[in-house]
């Protein structure tokens, strides 16, 4: 079913819905399974733990006011992907020699780690990527 489809569906099932008129069982019904119809493959962003989004935006913030604002790395040229390894190697090894927070700014080396990603993957999708050649 497309979306005009299921637009004048949901407008069949909403019909008469008033104040004095309101809708009955079985249009109440099919006005849910239309609006899970239309959920279908769309992004399902509840399934990112609220912890994880409160803690990588904290890194996000910091990064932004370091280096010259919110997706700094869009700017210019782009970003070289060799300074991101190793940026995530340095938050791992750190992790595995028992630090568990970062001494610069006091947030989880885990959160370093998932924003580094963050920010490669907003890189890739905007064409901001340099690969280096490790020939």
């Amino acid at each position: 079913m497309n979306h005009d489809e299921l637009q004048q569906q949901y407008a069949l099932a909403s019909y008469g819905n008033t104040k004095d008129n309101p809708l009955s069982k079985r249009q109440q019904q099919a006005a849910e399974d239309l609006k899970e119809i239309a959920a279908q493959g769309k992004a399902q962003h509840y399934l990112l733990p609220p912890e994880f989004l409160k803690q990588v935006t904290a890194v996000l913030e910091l990064g932004a006011s370091k280096h010259g604002g919110s997706y700094n790395w869009r700017k210019g040229n782009g970003i070289r992907e060799d300074v991101y390894i190793s940026a995530t190697f340095r938050h791992l090894l750190a992790i595995m020699e028992g630090q568990w927070l970062d001494p610069e700014s006091g947030k989880s080396h885990w959160s370093h780690i998932a924003a580094t990603a963050a920010i490669m993957v907003d890189a890739i999708k905007h064409d901001k990527l340099k690969r280096q050649s490790h020939e």
